[in-house]
């Protein structure tokens, strides 16, 4: 099946482990055809050692209506969300992001016209 990598800050040895598999085309970005069994060994062993860092990996899947599977592990920017079997990428709002719009919901709310 063919499967996609991407990951930041992960030790050496898990991308000298990536790259028995996988072809890194760009820094942290690695292509490949491995089995299913490589990448259950692969998830294993990420979700055994990365301490810091993200890790995402999509893989080909005939079960999956659009016919690739995505799964992430670490500190993700997005979030994915199986919606009837859609995967959708949920941006995660930042915290500035949070506080200007709780301050803009304060300025404008009835009690704030009273002031």
């Amino acid at each position: 099946m063919f499967a996609v990598v991407s990951c930041t800050a992960i030790p050496d040895h898990v991308r000298g482990y990536l790259t028995r598999f996988f072809s890194e085309v760009s820094v942290g970005l690695y292509v490949g055809i491995v089995t299913p069994v490589v990448l259950e060994n692969l998830w294993e062993r990420i979700e055994q050692t990365i301490v810091e860092g993200s890790f995402t990996l999509i893989y080909s899947s005939h079960e999956m209506e659009q016919g690739f599977v995505v799964k992430s592990f670490g500190q993700q920017s997005r979030s994915i969300v199986d919606i009837d079997g859609l995967l959708l990428a949920i941006r995660m709002p930042m915290e500035e992001e949070i506080l200007e719009v709780e301050s803009e919901m304060v300025s404008n709310s009835p009690e704030s016209n009273f002031a």
